[in-house]
Formats: C-alpha cells, structure tokens, sequence
C-alpha cells in the first residue's frame, strides 16, 4: 500500500499538483485512515517522495583512489536523477520554503519540519581522500564549497535561469567542482606551534639582502646625502633660535626684576630727604642788607 499511495502522489506531482493527506487517499481510493497511517502529515510524504527519487544516491560507493574521481563520478551519478525527478523535488523544495516561512513568522507549526539534504555525507564520502591532507577546517571548507554544486536547486539554477541541458549542466558543476579540487590540493594543513617551539628563543633572522640597480643605488645615495644635509641645517637654525629665545627672556627677567625693587622702595625716604635739603637751605647766613638811604631836608633858610 505504501509503494502505491507513492506512486500516486509522484502521479500527481507529474501534473503540477502538490496532494495534501486528504486528496492522496482519495486520488488512491483508499480512506483517510490508511493514508494516515503511512504518512501522517505532507511532509512526511514528500520526504519519503525524496527518498524514493535519490534512495540510491544513499548508498552511492566509490572506488576511485583521489578526491577529483570520486566527486566527479558522484555528480555523473546523481544529475541524470535529479533531471528525472524534476518534478517531484521542484514540490519538495516549495513545502520547504513554506515550513521555513511559517516558521520566521511565528506561526504555530502543525506538523513536523520536513528536512531535506543528504548531500552533507556523500559529499564528504567523495572528499574523503582529501583528508589526510588538510586540516579540519580546510576540509570542512571544501565540502562546503562543493555543496553550493550538489543538489536540486543548483540543477533548478542553471536549467530554469540559464536554460542549459542536462550535458551542458554537468559541464558547469564537474569544472567548478575540479576547480575547488584543485586549490584545495595545493592547500597545507595549519598546524599550531608546539610547546617546545614556544619556549625556544630562535635568533632574530636575517633579512634577504635586494639586489638594487646600480642607477637606483646612487639616486638613493644621494637623496640619503641631501636629507642629512638638511638635517644638519635644520639643527643649526633650531640652536640659533633656541639662543636667542634665552636671551629674550633672561632680558625680560631683569627688566621686571628691575621693576619689582622700584615698587618695594618706600615713599617716606623721600621725604626725608627733600626735608633735610628744605632745612639746610634755611640755616645758610643771609646776607646782610646794605643799609637804607634816607634823604634828609636840610632846614629851611
């Protein structure tokens, strides 16, 4: 009952039609109940419409001894299926996206997420030579790389966007694919330093000596020759200037050293003195007045 309810659904897939529970187990002619019980919710079908379609991609083997075979027979293997289960997964991509969109909005989920991807483990099957070369993150970076070439939706990508054939598909993802190879072959393993590498003290190295032209040697000389030059002169001026900044200021120092005493020398000295001067002038002998004239009548005759 469960090979024929499958072979319906995909029956109905075929003609652009996603069937909910309800509608398989009436398109099958068969109740509600027993559809019910082999798939109880849409996403239950439609993985097991996936698994139907890629089953035996699960148990996909390779014997080939490097990386590049193994990655290039996998994907020889699995386009010819994903081009003849178009329809199928086009509707297993689409019940993904809404599970996904429900879920951002917060709505209540009604059923269990359908997931998809068995990608992750064939492709590190096929990578797995690379292993023993790169270090954990290298690896895992290179699996990444070659799931953005594994799958239903860069198959969807290339037919629906740039409408190329199956052949003209497989051109593009095993070149790529090579590609990444490739560079990842190239890469070496980071290894952190050890303990005993951190404790020894190793010698500063030696620079690599630049063999320079002979031209550019003496430009070179040259320019070093002007820039101590100007160097020299700039000292020079900048010693000058420093002089003559003290003297301005030991000047200006005693002029207001100068200025200071002025002001603390007391008014009442002075004084005094102008006093003192007063009185001596006043004590001089004046001189004696000659004596005053006088006309005399002579007596009237």
């Amino acid at each position: 009952m469960r090979k024929a309810l499958l072979t319906t659904a995909m029956e109905m897939m075929a003609r652009g039609i996603t069937p909910s529970i309800a509608e398989l187990a009436e398109a099958a002619g068969v109740s509600r109940a027993t559809a019910y019980r082999y798939f109880a919710t849409q996403g239950e079908l439609i993985s097991a419409i996936v698994g139907e379609s890629l089953g035996p991609m699960l148990e996909w083997q390779s014997d080939a001894s490097t990386a590049a075979e193994r990655v290039d027979a996998l994907f020889c293997a699995t386009y010819p299926r994903l081009e003849a289960y178009e329809v199928p997964l086009r509707a297993a991509i689409q019940v993904s996206l809404q599970q996904i969109a429900h879920q951002r909005a917060g709505v209540p989920a009604t059923e269990r997420p359908f997931v998809r991807g068995y990608r992750v483990q064939r492709l590190r099957s096929a990578a797995q030579p690379l292993r023993d070369q790169l270090d954990e993150a290298q690896f895992d970076r290179v699996v990444q790389a070659l799931s953005l070439l594994y799958g239903t939706e860069v198959f969807l990508v290339l037919k629906d966007i740039w409408r190329l054939e199956l052949d003209e598909i497989l051109d593009v993802v095993r070149w790529t694919a090579g590609a990444i190879l490739q560079r990842a072959e190239r890469e070496k393993p980071v290894t952190a330093p050890s303990a005993t590498s951190q404790l020894t003290v190793d010698p500063a190295p030696r620079r690599a000596r630049k063999t320079v032209p002979v031209r550019k040697a003496a430009g070179i000389g040259v320019a070093a020759k002007k820039v101590e030059k100007l160097a020299k002169e700039a000292a020079k001026v900048a010693t000058r200037s420093a002089a003559a900044t003290h003297e301005a200021d030991t000047a200006s120092s005693m002029a207001q050293s100068d200025k200071i005493a002025r002001r603390k020398t007391p008014a009442s000295v002075d004084n005094a003195t102008s006093g003192t001067a007063g009185r001596a002038l006043s004590a001089e002998p004046r001189a004696a007045r000659p004596p005053t004239q006088t006309s005399r009548r002579k007596p009237g005759r």
